[in-house]
C-alpha cells in the first residue's frame, strides 16, 4: 500500500498542470446543464488571456527599444519609458505586481480554507517580492550594504551589485524558513502544489537574479544589440513566471483535485 501511494503521489505531481476531466464531471446520475463551462476550460482560457496580455506588453517593450526614443510616427507611441520593462514603475512591472498580489490573495484564501500553513508562506513570499520591487528595497539597501565591501568591484560586480545580492540573502531569511516549516507540516496534497510553485519560483529567480547579474558581468563584453536581447529576455523571464503563479493558484482554487490529509 505504501509503494502504491508513493507511485500515486509521483504521478499526481507529474500531471499537476493537466486538467483531469474527473475534476469537473458531474456526479453519477446528476443533471448537467448543456450550457455549463467546465472549470478546467475556464482556467485554460484565463491562462491564455494572461499570456496574451504579457505578449502585448512585451511587444510594446520591443517597440520601445526599436523606436529608440523617437517621439513621432508609429514608434513614438512607445517612446515613453513606461513601456520599458527594465524601468522601475513600468507598465510591465505594475502588471506583474498585480498578478502576484492576486495570487497572494488567493493563497491566503486557500490557507484558510484547507488549513495549510504553507499557502500562507507562499502568500507572504509574493507580498514581500512585490513590496521589495515596488519600493526598490533591495536597490536602497544594496547601496547601504555596498559600504561593507572595501574594493571597487569583486568578481566583476560593482559593490552596489554585491550589496543587492546580500540584501536578497537577508530577505531569503524572512521567506525560506516559513516555507520549509509549512512544507513539513503540510498534507501530501499541499506538498505537491508547493513543488509546482517552487519550480515556478526557481524560474523567476534564474531570470530576476541570475540573468540580471550575468547581464551586468557581460555588459562591457557584448555588443549593444546583444545586451538588448539579454535585457528583453530578463524582462520576459520575470513576467511569465508571475503569470504562472496567478494561473496556477487559480487552478488550485477551482480544481483542488485529489485533496488528501
Amino acid at each position: 500500500m505504501l509503494g502504491q501511494r508513493t507511485r500515486s503521489d509521483q504521478a499526481a505531481v507529474a500531471a499537476e498542470w493537466s486538467l483531469d476531466a474527473t475534476n469537473t464531471a458531474s456526479p453519477t446520475g446528476a443533471h448537467k446543464s448543456p450550457r455549463a463551462v467546465p472549470a478546467g476550460t475556464l482556467v485554460v482560457w484565463m491562462l491564455g488571456l494572461l499570456l496574451f496580455v504579457d505578449v502585448l506588453l512585451l511587444s510594446a517593450n520591443v517597440a520601445y527599444r526599436i523606436g529608440d526614443g523617437q517621439d513621432s510616427g508609429f514608434w513614438g507611441t512607445f517612446a515613453a519609458t513606461a513601456w520599458d520593462g527594465d524601468t522601475d514603475g513600468s507598465h510591465i512591472e505594475i502588471w506583474g505586481h498585480i498578478q502576484l498580489l492576486l495570487a497572494a490573495g488567493l493563497l491566503v484564501m486557500l490557507a484558510r480554507q484547507h488549513k495549510q500553513l504553507v499557502f500562507t508562506a507562499w502568500a507572504w513570499l509574493m507580498f514581500v517580492v512585490v513590496v521589495d520591487d515596488f519600493f526598490q528595497v533591495h536597490e536602497s539597501l544594496g547601496e547601504v550594504m555596498a559600504g561593507l565591501f572595501d574594493a571597487d568591484a569583486v568578481a566583476g560586480l560593482a559593490t552596489k551589485d554585491l550589496g543587492e545580492l546580500l540584501t536578497w540573502g537577508v530577505l531569503a531569511l524572512l521567506l525560506v524558513p516559513p516555507l520549509v516549516l509549512g512544507f513539513f507540516k503540510a498534507s501530501s496534497w499541499a506538498r505537491r502544489r508547493t513543488v509546482v510553485l517552487g519550480a515556478v519560483l526557481a524560474l523567476l529567480v534564474v531570470f530576476a537574479i541570475g540573468l540580471d547579474m550575468a547581464n551586468i558581468l557581460l555588459h562591457d563584453h557584448i555588443s549593444g544589440p546583444a545586451t538588448t536581447v539579454v535585457t528583453l529576455a530578463e524582462t520576459a523571464g520575470e513576467l511569465v513566471p508571475m503569470t504562472l503563479f496567478l494561473a496556477y493558484t487559480v487552478k488550485v482554487a477551482v480544481l483542488p483535485s485529489r485533496r488528501s490529509a
